[in-house]
């Protein structure tokens, strides 16, 4: 052995730490250390076969249990230290996961906010135009007041008064006085024109103002718009039609109160398509506005009983029947709508857990549905239940399912009768204590 290579060099190492002597020191001090270790061990074994067996038992016993209990502490020590990493990794990948969709959310909330201050700019100039219209208008009004004796002396100057001129003069004064003429004048104003003796034009009718004339060339020029009096005599008849179907008051509110929330928002659908395209931005403007969306509705369905959704895809440029088919395909159809119009949608559907009853929802990014859980927060925090139509029955909710199927939204004779379930195809509406849409989703 000690011919060996590793001998040697363990030798050497320890004679180049403690030198020959020390090393010959240490040599025999270790083996007096370790003589009187034996000698201590020796009685302690020779005390312990003298005293009971119970001792010893005893002794053997607490270092087995001393043993088992850094056994388990150990155990339990890794299960936790697992369990830590486990949360740990949860938590970083659910920061990356979302970190995307959060700046995503925030870049449209940013170009939103510009297209907002760029329009809001664009009004505030429109505004003052419109100031300093009214300040010329106004001049021009104090400037050009109708005065009699100026008109007078207008005609006199440019035409011959003849007659009773008089007569003429107090019937324009009535007129600036906003006063009766008296029942008893008989007056005839007879205008000739001695350049052209010839001329017999047909009898005097009123004369329509100018700014009448200006509305009806507008009209000319753009006849696709409707006249406002029509679409208002229109919709108001659609209201009536509406509110003579609703049932009285007392029963009504009997039926109000029978909804409940639900206990807990649906937060996503069931099924998710993974896909990013974006909503329109903040601001855009519809292709249609209301006015004349809800022109060509058939008679029984009423506008403020439509889902939000199906107003905005009808206000989008899509008519009824097309979008009855937009909203029964398994498509995306959120591209369609602003970010806040998606929004107030998504929160609605997770509030009253429809997420799974449509096509669409399951096509909206990750981000959108982040903005309507934010939203569903702060009504929460609010305790703006109502909002989302809890008791009460407000325009564009989602209820409870109770729905109706129909071919032909256009020929509906009687939409305020819930029969069924929700419809593969057909038309759905919502009703004066329940909700549907109408288009289908």
């Amino acid at each position: 052995m000690r011919h060996s290579i590793p001998a040697q060099r363990e030798m050497a190492t320890l004679l180049s730490e403690y030198g020959v002597d020390r090393l010959a020191e240490r040599t025999f001090s270790t083996v007096s250390v370790l003589r009187r270790v034996l000698d201590r061990y020796r009685r302690v074994c020779h005390q312990l076969d003298a005293s009971p067996s119970q001792s010893r038992q005893d002794a053997l016993k607490a270092q087995d249990q001393l043993h088992e209990a850094k056994l388990s502490y150990k155990f339990d020590r890794a299960h936790w230290e697992s369990e830590r990493q486990r949360s740990a990794d949860a938590a970083t990948y659910t920061a990356e996961r979302y970190q995307d969709d959060v700046k995503e959310l925030v870049h449209e909330h940013n170009a939103n906010k510009r297209g907002l201050q760029e329009e809001i700019s664009k009004l505030r100039q429109e505004l003052e135009d419109a100031h300093a219209y009214q300040r010329v208008l106004d001049r021009r009004g104090r400037e050009f007041r109708f005065d009699v004796t100026d008109l007078m002396n207008f005609l006199g100057d440019n035409s011959t008064l003849a007659c009773n001129w008089v007569r003429l003069r107090d019937l324009l004064q009535h007129y600036q006085d906003r006063t009766p003429i008296p029942q008893s004048w008989q007056t005839v104003i007879a205008t000739t024109a001695g350049d052209d003796p010839l001329s017999q034009p047909k009898a005097f009718t009123r004369l329509d103002h100018p700014d009448d004339q200006d509305g009806e060339s507008k009209q000319e020029d753009n006849p696709d718009s409707p006249p406002d009096p029509p679409s208002k005599r229109c919709s108001s008849r659609r209201r009536s039609s509406g509110s003579s179907s609703t049932p009285s008051g007392p029963k009504r509110t009997s039926k109000r109160s029978s909804h409940k929330a639900p206990a807990a928002p649906q937060l996503r659908p069931l099924e998710r398509v993974e896909d990013s395209s974006s909503c329109l931005p903040e601001g855009t403007p519809p292709v249609w506005p209301v006015e004349r969306a809800r022109g060509p509705l058939p008679g029984p369905i009423v506008w403020d009983d439509l889902r939000l959704d199906v107003q905005r895809l009808i206000c989008s440029g899509i008519f009824l029947n097309g979008a009855v088919s937009w909203l029964q395909e398994d498509r995306l159809v959120h591209t369609r709508f602003c970010q806040d119009d998606l929004v107030e949608m998504l929160s609605r559907m997770m509030f009253w857990n429809k997420l799974n009853e449509s096509h669409w929802p399951k096509y909206a990014p990750e981000r959108y549905y982040l903005a309507a859980e934010a939203r569903l927060d702060d009504m929460e925090e609010q305790k703006y239940s109502h909002s989302f139509g809890v008791g009460s029955q407000p325009q564009g909710t989602w209820r409870k399912n109770s729905y109706r199927k129909i071919s032909n939204p256009s020929k509906m004779t009687n939409p305020r009768t819930p029969i069924g379930t929700l419809p593969t195809r057909g038309c759905l509406w919502k009703t004066s204590a329940k909700w549907n849409l109408c288009p289908s989703l």
